[in-house]
């Protein structure tokens, strides 16, 4: 069976996500779903992410934050907070 357009297309698009280094956390794209094997450098990737505000919202919210405890809880304070 052959994929569809939109299916290929979300396929090659990147995507945002967090690496988790320790306590140290980074934002990074990705065309892949990132594996042990493909971004060994993480302990733990948080995401996908559909917009860079999601990503910059984990980041600024720290660690252990409930607010921000799923990428739809980022994406949503980014919406509704517009970060940039």
């Amino acid at each position: 069976m052959m994929p569809t357009q939109q299916e290929s297309t979300m396929a090659k698009r990147s995507r945002y996500y967090v690496g988790c280094r320790g306590m140290l956390r980074e934002a990074f794209r990705s065309s892949e779903t990132p594996t042990k094997n493909s971004h060994p450098q993480y302990l733990a990737v948080i995401g996908p992410f559909r917009s860079i505000g999601g990503v910059r919202v984990k980041l600024a919210g720290g660690l252990n934050n409930p607010h921000t405890t799923t990428v739809a809880d980022c994406e949503r304070i980014a919406r509704t907070n517009i970060v940039r």
